[in-house]
């Protein structure tokens, strides 16, 4: 009896973690957010001093590879 009640705590642990681990629909939106802009190699953005978009290549430690290691060739 004691062992069905330890394989049903644990059960249920791992349905609430589970549940937490999918994504909401906000939280797609906000990474869509991010990915627009780091998921480039280059960057743009208004310099108001010199009033004109600046365009700059994004740094790699920055960017965001969307692409599975083997299938980066592909693109």
């Amino acid at each position: 009896m004691k062992v069905i009640k330890v394989m049903m705590s644990v059960l249920l642990l791992m349905g609430g973690f589970i549940c937490q681990a999918q994504p909401t629909d906000a939280s797609r939106t906000e990474n869509q957010k991010c990915l627009d802009c780091h998921g480039q190699a280059v960057y743009a953005f208004f310099n108001p001093v010199e009033e004109k978009t600046t365009r700059r290549l994004m740094a790699t430690q920055f960017r965001v590879d969307t692409y599975p290691p083997h299938q980066r060739h592909l693109s």
